[in-house]
């Protein structure tokens, strides 16, 4: 069996869950609960024993403020990997975990759907907090959508646990989207999701953005050929959008797995990435494209 055909079995696997919970509830939190789930018991499988997978917050009582716990963790966050065997949990139940940024290895966002787009306050003429845009007929606005929730939530990680602190692994995992990814590229080209979200540097965006039979979306310091990566600008980052063509459709899965599992092995103990066998990115019939946009990717 090729390595391809494995990620397309385990594909097929995920979306046979994905679509078994829809046959039973429409409850929308119910349905996200359960394929969150479904993709840490799938993660499950390439992640060292030592490590736990556990939706959660991230807490750093080095930042508390007036005493109140709540203003020093993250937001929610559907999937943490991390090793209770470096600091115990402040928290702990079957399901939910709250840890310290030292312990972490990986945060993943799960949605069942990725969407994007733009949300108009069209009652007033005046930028406002809420409404930090303004389009060419002076109408404030601001994106919403699950991943612009992705997106903060992402950040807050690395507002307590980094991004400079710790190198630990940052991704969204969506079963399926209806972002149109060159919108995606021209709200960062123009500066303003890094003006709404409040983004400083690469190292607060995820690094991935998985629909495992759509595409994956990786944000770097460097383009992707080595003639352009030759005179990057630290002042610029770059977004990537590798397209799943008909042949391949698990190569984004496989993409996203062997990301993660680099990550963490070399963290766990600075491995070189495997160059051939089940963890690699491997070969696929793929489309990719990309462009570079303001915002720092300067290591730090």
């Amino acid at each position: 069996m090729s390595v391809s055909r494995y990620y397309e079995l385990e594909l097929e696997k995920l979306n046979i869950e994905f679509e078994n919970i829809s046959l039973f509830t429409k409850h929308p939190t119910t349905i996200g609960n359960y394929r969150e789930q479904v993709l840490k018991k799938y993660l499950r499988k390439f992640i060292p024993n030592n490590l736990t997978i556990s939706s959660g917050f991230v807490y750093d009582f080095n930042t508390l403020v007036k005493n109140e716990i709540y203003q020093s963790q993250t937001k929610q966050v559907d999937c943490l990997i991390y090793d209770e065997n470096i600091y115990t949990p402040f928290l702990k139940t079957e399901d939910f975990v709250i840890i310290e940024p030292d312990s972490l290895f990986a945060g993943i966002e799960v949605k069942s759907n990725l969407t994007f787009y733009k949300e108009y306050d069209r009652g007033n003429s005046i930028r406002s907090e809420k409404y930090p845009l303004l389009n060419e007929e002076g109408i404030p606005y601001k994106y919403s959508g699950t991943l612009i929730d992705s997106f903060y939530n992402i950040k807050s990680i690395c507002n307590i646990a980094g991004p400079y602190k710790k190198n630990f692994f940052k991704g969204i995992f969506s079963y399926s989207s209806s972002i149109n990814f060159q919108n995606l590229l021209f709200a960062f080209d123009n500066n303003e999701l890094q003006k709404q979200i409040g983004y400083k540097h690469l190292d607060e965006l995820p690094e991935y953005i998985c629909i495992p039979n759509q595409a994956v979306i990786y944000f770097s310091r460097v383009p992707i050929t080595e003639d352009e990566a030759k005179g990057f600008d630290p002042s610029q980052s770059e977004m990537t959008v590798v397209e799943i063509l008909e042949k391949n459709k698990a190569f984004g899965l496989q993409f996203f797995t062997n990301a993660l599992k680099i990550s963490i092995d070399h963290n766990l103990s600075q491995k070189k990435p495997h160059t051939s066998g089940l963890f690699t990115a491997g070969l696929g019939a793929v489309k990719i494209w990309g462009h570079h946009f303001d915002l720092n990717s300067e290591y730090k």
